[in-house]
């Protein structure tokens, strides 16, 4: 069992003290406006078609989960496994589909790994919940959004962010059983046109005496200029360190495995990005998004028997993507919005390692690229206010693949004040081959 110290926050606690003489008027409780960041156009959680999930701030700090694994375990349509001990990959999948479907990204930013051996899933336990603001899980197809790696759905993290103005800072720990620890810290100043975050956090958790341990350190930062209420600038950072032990999967864990070592993976993510935002006119909003995400990762795996094929592995991958967006957003008529964009993915990835069997060692490198040019539409319409209709189009060009085509089309109509709705979602995704 885990026990977890509350966090405390240093600066910015507002008290205020109201006379219950004054509150005795029943008052209607309405529900918060959430906005899901996942869509390219600006959507409203009471807005989707599709089955959206979504997992706030308050959720985390109420649950005080260990990792995000066990935060997601509780999401309808939602299975996390964890491989064997903490230090296990935890594998995520949404409604059935296989974790290489699922696309992750963390502030908008894609951080599937198309080297990785299982596929290009990417792993949840290298992320810390301290650090986490919100996560948003739409289940079912998301190609005509974001392409290639989200035929089965989409998980889009947003990290902690400061809201109000002023000075505000906060800090906070865990401890428990079998080596669990866990500490974090931010700091945020916000004003009228600047706003700049910080955050800092690490988690340790499980022994190998117990199958692995886990060790995760990571850093995220952000600065946001907005000088006029047309024009904004956003850059942004994060660095994550992951390290891990465990038994290999498919190994029999610590009670039935052969090989008796355990399995090491060390691994860092890097990433940057610039969002500039620019409305000429009133019904007219111009961006450009630029990011750049690095991955390596080093691997020492004893292999899982003697008999199996899967040999014992000693690798270093690297990963690097770079991708740059244009889009142009429209308000129309019928209070509708449409959203126009073009964007375009370049991914590198060199693997230097080998592979032992019985027989001897296999050269298991390669290095491989590829880019990817895209473009995309989506229009959202209320013609009615109970009524809401989605359409998605994005078409991709991979080099050496080929071109692939994906559409949506989703409607919801909300029955009076029932609490009734009926959603309609239908789409296409596709996926090409990992390198």
């Amino acid at each position: 069992m885990k026990l977890h110290f509350v966090p405390i926050s240093l600066i910015g606690f507002i008290a205020c003290a109201q006379a219950l003489a004054q509150d005795e008027q029943p008052r209607q409780v309405m529900a918060p406006v959430v906005e899901v960041s996942a869509y390219r156009l600006p959507t409203l959680l009471t807005d989707t078609t599709q089955g959206v999930s979504l997992v706030g701030r308050k959720e985390i700090e109420t649950q005080n989960p260990a990792s995000v694994v066990d935060l997601l375990q509780q999401v309808p349509g939602v299975h996390v496994d964890q491989l064997g001990s903490a230090g296990g990959i935890g594998n995520v999948y949404i409604r059935g589909s296989d974790p290489e479907n699922v696309l992750v990204l963390i502030d908008g930013v894609r951080v599937n790994d198309s080297t990785l051996s299982r596929g290009g899933a990417y792993d949840l336990s290298s992320l810390d919940p301290s650090g986490i603001e919100r996560i948003e899980i739409v289940k079912g197809p998301a190609s005509s959004l974001y392409g290639a790696d989200a035929m089965g759905g989409l998980i889009n993290v947003v990290t902690r962010y400061p809201t109000g103005e002023g000075l505000r800072a906060s800090i906070g720990g865990g401890a428990g059983g079998r080596g669990y620890r866990q500490a974090g810290a931010s700091g945020a100043f916000s004003s009228r046109i600047i706003r700049v975050a910080l955050g800092a956090s690490m988690l340790k958790d499980g022994e190998q005496s117990d199958g692995g341990d886990l060790d995760v350190r990571s850093l995220h930062g952000s600065m946001t200029l907005k000088p006029t209420s047309a024009f904004s600038v956003r850059i942004f950072g994060r660095h994550n360190d992951r390290e891990g032990t465990s038994f290999p999967d498919t190994s029999g864990g610590i009670r039935y495995s052969v090989f008796r070592t355990l399995e090491q993976r060390h691994s860092k993510e890097n990433t940057i990005g610039a969002d500039v935002s620019f409305a000429p006119i009133d019904n007219l909003t111009l961006r450009a998004l630029a990011t750049t995400y690095r991955r390596v990762e080093n691997l020492n795996s004893p292999g899982v028997s003697p008999l199996d094929q899967v040999g014992a592995v000693v690798s270093q991958t690297k990963f690097k993507r770079d991708s740059g967006l244009l889009s142009a957003a429209l308000k129309l008529p019928a209070n509708s919005d449409l959203i126009l964009g073009y964007e375009q993915l370049r991914e590198d990835g060199v693997s230097n390692g080998t592979q032992t069997f019985n027989f001897g060692p296999l050269d298991a490198s390669f290095d491989l690229a590829r880019t990817t040019k895209s473009w995309f539409a989506e229009l959202k319409a209320k013609p009615i206010t109970p009524l809401v209709l989605q359409f998605g189009l994005r078409r991709d060009s991979i080099s050496v693949f080929g071109s692939d085509t994906n559409p949506s089309l989703g409607a919801r109509y909300d029955i009076g004040e029932s609490g009734t709705t009926i959603k309609a979602h239908y789409a296409e995704g596709f996926r090409p081959p990992s390198f």
